[in-house]
């Protein structure tokens, strides 16, 4: 048997310092705190193990796979529409892990992004065909124009946010991380106070 308690449910959690069986874990925007895999439980989360790599955390009674910098968001305990907390990392940016169709993604909020967009092997991870099923086009990378697929993703889901029937593209190449666009975005209110952004699932 554990010896710790159920785990307390978190908005969000952040990794922000990396060690050898340590990290520095920002829990729903707060502080930072040292955590230890030898340690007890901060807020419900515990630190199973870290190196410089990543940090495999108990958060809700699951693990979570977290590197510098990237957050977990959970659904936050409160009554209402489903909340999402996310923390900005060293360079400004909210990335997160979601899902499409059941299979994880890790997502960075782009405003700028029309739709939400993921690579090629994620998309076949999820089983989308998006060949046979979707409608090629070209969009605008870093690394200038490339094919896509504008598909609909079945569902996509962000700590306790999950959105159906959501327009999406599949970038085959220059798309180093998806895009949580304004296809998800424009369904929540979006709100942002400093290094800490709250959606709010609004349809």
């Amino acid at each position: 048997m554990a010896l710790w308690g159920a785990p307390a449910a978190a908005a969000s959690v952040a990794v922000v310092g990396l060690f050898k069986d340590k990290a520095m874990v920002s829990v729903d925007g707060g502080p930072p705190r040292l955590m230890s895999a030898s340690g007890g439980a901060v807020e419900g989360i515990r630190l199973i193990s870290a190196d410089s790599d990543h940090a495999v955390l108990e958060v809700d009674g699951a693990p979570r796979t977290l590197r510098m910098g990237q957050s977990f968001a959970g659904q936050a305990a409160t009554s209402g529409e489903p909340t999402v907390h996310l923390t900005a990392d060293a360079r400004g940016s909210f990335s997160t892990t979601g899902y499409v169709n059941g299979s994880a993604v890790t997502f960075i909020v782009d405003t700028g992004a029309s739709s939400v967009a993921i690579t090629a092997d994620e998309a076949r991870r999820a089983g989308i065909d998006y060949k046979a099923k979707g409608q090629p086009t070209l969009i605008a990378t870093a690394a200038g124009a490339n094919r896509a697929w504008a598909v609909t993703l079945d569902k996509v889901r962000v700590g306790g946010i999950t959105l159906y029937q959501v327009p999406g593209v599949v970038v085959e190449q220059g798309l180093p991380v998806g895009l949580l666009g304004m296809s998800f975005l424009s369904r929540t209110d979006m709100k942002r106070e400093g290094q800490s952004m709250t959606l709010t699932k609004r349809y």
